[in-house]
């Protein structure tokens, strides 16, 4: 999705336009913090 963004963000008529996209995480690095806690 980040490649197909960046592509979108490209084309002349995006000029100037903010674009938006959701990178996915599989939230390894959190697991051993309080928020697997419970």
């Amino acid at each position: 999705n980040v490649y197909a963004a960046m592509q979108i963000a490209a084309r002349p008529e995006n000029a100037g336009k903010t674009i938006v996209t959701i990178l996915c995480d599989t939230a390894e690095r959190y697991i051993s913090t309080a928020l697997f806690t419970e």
